[in-house]
């Protein structure tokens, strides 16, 4: 028989002002791409939206504490998640759906928007000539969820998604 998880606390969740900043971005980035039908064709309307699906995912993901898409859902449970993160209680099956649902492209926006407020900055000016000879790669590994199957990394025990960032 399996071990019963701990309850999530809402006093272990944090990095909820984060979360603000990044839904008026992505608030923003949506505004400038066609509009989401809100049924699925001979569907009921959908309850779990794009901005708040994305939210508690990376709310999962800055929050150690939920450690999988069934904590998210139950997080989801407690009001202040509820009214800062994804306006409602999220059902399995509706996060489960929403995966192949969303665009991610949304996403990618998003980073775009971030990257452009970064400031250049070369440190030592003798490199600022080399600034269109030079490129920064970087491929850092972000943890992902336990039960994202596209995030298989290396075995079934190592999950993350990764990011290559070309400056």
């Amino acid at each position: 028989m399996g071990c019963t998880k701990e309850k999530i606390d809402e006093k272990k969740l944090r990095s909820w002002k984060l979360l603000d900043d990044f839904r008026s971005r992505l608030a923003k980035i949506r505004a400038a791409m066609p509009p989401l039908p809100e049924t699925r064709p001979g569907g009921p309307v959908r309850l779990l939206l794009e901005k708040d699906y994305f939210s508690l995912m990376l709310f999962g993901m800055l929050n150690p504490v939920i450690d999988s898409m069934r904590g998210l859902c139950a997080a989801s449970h407690l009001a202040r998640v509820q009214n800062e993160v994804c306006g409602r209680k999220v059902s399995l099956g509706s996060f489960s759906e929403a995966q192949g649902v969303f665009d991610p492209e949304l996403l990618k926006g998003v980073f775009l928007d971030l990257a452009a407020e970064s400031q250049t900055s070369w440190g030592d000016p003798r490199l600022a000539p080399l600034a269109d000879k030079l490129k920064l790669v970087d491929g850092t590994l972000l943890p992902a969820l336990p039960r994202m199957h596209w995030a298989l990394w290396l075995n079934d025990q190592n999950r993350a998604a990764k990011l290559h960032l070309k400056f």
